[in-house]
């Protein structure tokens, strides 16, 4: 069974009558939706035992590592993620950042890749409006909520924004 068995994000490729978490592989039945990202595990077990890698697995479906590797000495922590060839990297957790776990991402074709990512982390700021500070989502947010930057808006322009462009930020 292959990673790139399984059919595209969204698409179940299951018979009408099988529950909806379940896809079909072919030649392998049917797989619980649950247990495609223990599959992408074994297959990044399996291309770092290749790689010349100790592994060690998180048998729990819970906490910030998945995968333990380690090489001549060194060790690496590593979270698994799925992904598609033109997938965006995953981010990580702040914890994750702090202790230093990479990203193997095990693509479509059974390949595999290991990232280093960072946390995304952006500084608090006051907003234009009210001054409060917050923590913006995004860098190029200005306002501290929805409410603050429609006010803001009105203000500029005497008329209420165009539904089109309403969202945080």
């Amino acid at each position: 069974m292959r990673y790139s068995d399984l059919p595209p994000r969204g698409m179940t490729g299951a018979p009408e009558n099988a529950p909806a978490a379940t896809v079909t592989l072919r030649g392998m039945g049917t797989l619980d939706r649950k247990h495609i990202g223990a599959h992408s595990e074994l297959i990044a077990s399996s291309w770092l035992l290749k790689q010349g890698y100790e592994v060690f697995r998180n048998v729990s479906q819970h906490g910030v590592v998945d995968i333990i590797a380690m090489k001549d000495g060194k060790t690496m922590l590593l979270d698994v993620k799925s992904a598609s060839p033109n997938a965006m990297p995953k981010s990580i957790t702040e914890e994750q950042d702090r202790l230093g776990v990479k990203i193997l991402t095990v693509y479509q074709d059974d390949s595999c890749e290991i990232l280093e990512l960072i946390a995304r982390k952006t500084q608090p700021r006051a907003c234009l409006r009210c001054g409060k500070t917050y923590d913006p989502r995004r860098s190029e947010q200005q306002y501290c909520s929805k409410l603050c930057r429609h006010r803001s808006w009105l203000r500029n322009n005497k008329k209420p924004l165009p539904p089109h462009t309403r969202r945080e930020g």
